[in-house]
């Protein structure tokens, strides 16, 4: 009986083993052979199973932060600054809803560390310090900033710096809001 449990223990793993492999397949299908690799490199301690469907969710769902990260619930009072990382396009009277408390010193901060795609800015070339306007407060959510698979430039981009998420009013000019105290062009 023995050889027996010994062959269905063995079938059960060659049974996972060809479920991951399909797994696996399946993430590098959505993605590519290149942002998986580099997905596993910077998840080591993760195994491919449970990284295939983070990889995929991650791909989907594009969540901002990190995974099973909960964002904490913040206010921005009147005078308080951030950051915010602009197209070269991008008007500065059209802020978008997420920004950082960190000094941004370059592009490739921006995309690294920002974790922001080519498909949402082309380039990352403007950061605008805003400030909250008196008499104003603005819920947010805060936390580290998640890691997002960028297909267009085909990489992992890892995150990690900190994250403002503004939750404006819907169909507001968010410039009621905020004023612009400095516009700084980076490389």
């Amino acid at each position: 009986m023995a050889w027996l449990a010994m062959g269905l223990k063995d079938a059960g793993k060659a049974a996972n083993a060809a479920e991951s492999t399909e797994d696996i397949s399946k993430a590098i299908s959505k993605g590519s052979q290149e942002t998986w690799d580099e997905f596993i490199k910077a998840n080591p301690h993760t195994p491919k199973e449970t990284l295939a469907t983070s990889y995929i969710e991650l791909i989907e769902n594009q969540s901002p932060w990190p995974e099973g990260y909960i964002p904490k619930n913040s206010i921005l009072k009147s005078g308080d600054t951030f950051n915010m990382v602009l197209d070269a396009e991008q008007p500065i009277g059209r802020p978008g809803g997420f920004a950082t408390l960190d000094e941004v010193p370059n592009i490739d901060y921006a995309r690294n560390n920002m974790a922001i795609k080519v498909d949402w800015k082309s380039d990352c070339s403007k950061v605008v310090t805003y400030k909250i306007k008196d008499g104003v407060e603005l819920p947010t959510r805060t936390g580290p900033i998640g890691p997002q698979i960028d297909l267009t430039a085909n990489k992992v981009l890892p995150g990690g710096g900190s994250q403002i998420q503004i939750l404006f009013p819907p169909g507001v000019d968010r410039m009621e809001f905020l004023e612009v105290v400095s516009v700084k062009m980076i490389n």
